[in-house]
């Protein structure tokens, strides 16, 4: 049971209220963004509330070598698209779920649990996959991972065996403007879509620019080095 403390309505009217349930990430249990709540002057109880079911969908991953992807984070992201296609009130709502990150086991196989966002519509979900730490390999996205409301009647949604893409090195020197090193400077890279059409794909709002996609941040050593991979095309 839960006990809200909520502002009560007047003598003459109820008030309204929004009511918003965000279970813990990793749980099988959905989440509730709009049902209404109608208070009147004094306390009571609120009906039940009945949590939708997330659906689970799996892989497994492997890199560029056939190994599998022990240790690396897979973490959900509502796609730009999909975010894109909904009013303004939706959007806020979808941008205050904890989304999930989960843990790749020795077999390559990860389960994340997500939210058919919108009832009786489908939602697409990027997953950004980053290596284990000091691992030589590219960060990567699955992109446009549909969720349809009908998959929670089914076994869930099952991406099949994913193989990472592989890896570029790069390397390059952070000097000031004197041309001396700057150790410990912090170096992001994004990948900027090459085709400007993807704004009309997604259905962007008027003067959008494709959105640019996180590939990993870097630190420079001691003498100003970075040493950066990037999945190749």
């Amino acid at each position: 049971n839960v006990d809200l403390a909520l502002i009560p309505a007047f003598a003459d009217a109820n008030r309204s209220f929004r009511l918003r349930v965000t279970p813990q990430p990793n749980t099988s249990f959905g989440s509730v963004f709009a049902d209404e709540l109608s208070i009147g002057p004094a306390g009571g109880w609120l009906a039940d509330i009945v949590l939708p079911t997330r659906v689970r969908v799996s892989a497994r991953l492997f890199d560029h070598a056939g190994l599998p992807l022990e240790g690396a984070s897979v973490t959900a992201h509502t796609a730009t698209g999909f975010v894109w296609s909904l009013d303004i009130a939706q959007q806020d709502a979808v941008s205050r779920i904890d989304l999930p990150t989960t843990i790749v086991a020795a077999d390559g196989s990860f389960v994340v649990w997500l939210d058919p966002l919108v009832p009786d519509a489908v939602t697409l979900y990027d997953l950004e996959v980053n290596p284990p730490a000091g691992a030589r390999l590219p960060r990567w996205t699955i992109p446009a991972v549909r969720i349809d409301p009908e998959a929670r009647a089914l076994d869930g949604v099952d991406l099949g065996d994913l193989e990472q893409p592989s890896p570029a090195f790069v390397r390059g020197e952070v000097l000031d403007p004197s041309g001396a090193p700057l150790p410990g400077a912090s170096v992001s890279i994004f990948e900027l879509p090459t085709d400007g059409s993807v704004c009309d794909e997604l259905g962007g709002p008027d003067g959008c620019a494709p959105p640019a996609i996180p590939r990993g941040t870097w630190t420079a050593d001691e003498d100003g080095v970075v040493r950066c991979v990037l999945p190749r095309p």
